[in-house]
């Protein structure tokens, strides 16, 4: 009996030390370790997205800076043919525009009655005139031609003309 009490002590000795845990200061050290690296991915993931916000408002700066200067109207309003119109767009402004929509009503306001009419995408230069054409796709036999001319910053210059039958 005393023998298997001797060997059952042994064992539990030997058992516990051959169980090895990590020191405090590795423990520490790893902990350190741990929470720096979150850290930095953190801090580098919201310095991306800062800068990306800041670009983006950079951008839209711009955009309304540039919106703000666009200066350009309709000069005159031709009716060729049957059912294409021509439209004389004036740059007055000191940037140059791009036309990028042409939208047509007849003897309505420009709205849900309105067409919009496939046109080429025409650059218009400061002090410059330019004729944009489009094709409304029916007879244009209206009292009154309402035009709607729309620059790519969404800039628009909306008149209306008598049409070619009074």
């Amino acid at each position: 009996m005393i023998y298997i009490e001797k060997m059952f002590v042994s064992i539990l000795v030997h058992g516990v030390a051959k169980e090895r845990g990590v020191s405090e200061i590795v423990s520490q050290i790893l902990m350190i370790l741990l929470v720096v690296s979150i850290g930095t991915i953190i801090l580098t993931y919201s310095m991306g997205y800062f800068s990306g916000l800041a670009g983006a408002s950079d951008l839209m700066t711009k955009m309304n800076s540039d919106t703000l200067k666009e200066r350009f109207l309709i000069v005159n309003v031709n009716v060729t043919g049957v059912d294409g119109i021509g439209v004389a767009v004036y740059n007055y402004g000191q940037q140059s525009i791009t036309i990028d929509g042409l939208y047509v009503a007849m003897d309505d306001p420009i709205g849900s009655t309105s067409k919009s009419l496939n046109i080429a995408r025409t650059t218009i230069q400061p002090g410059e005139f330019k004729t944009i054409y489009g094709n409304y796709g029916e007879a244009i036999n209206a009292k009154t031609i309402r035009v709607r001319v729309v620059s790519t910053l969404g800039n628009y210059y909306e008149n209306v003309y008598a049409g070619p039958v009074g």
